[in-house]
């Protein structure tokens, strides 16, 4: 037995719809690609504090690179690799 139910969709609603993700991703700022400290917390979901201790980030793999001066980055494609294993 088919058990795939198909819903009616109104064609201009479906337009206003799409107009508005439009908008909305229009809004949004462009993806950075590399991040601070900060910024990587929050993509990662975890404390600032946990991310930036060296010892658990080399532990468990999360990428990063130390500019001089000891500023941490965060590359935002190297971080979707990570969560992606």
């Amino acid at each position: 037995m088919d058990a795939t139910v198909t819903i009616p969709f109104p064609p201009d609603l479906l337009e206003a719809l799409s107009q508005r993700v439009a908008e909305i991703l229009e809004q949004r700022p462009p993806a950075q690609r590399f991040m601070d400290s900060e910024n990587a917390a929050i993509y990662l979901g975890l404390p600032v504090k946990t991310l930036r201790t060296r010892s658990w980030r080399e532990r468990v793999g999360i990428p990063s690179r130390q500019l001089s001066g000891g500023r941490l980055i965060f590359d935002r494609l190297a971080l979707d690799l990570y969560l992606g294993s």
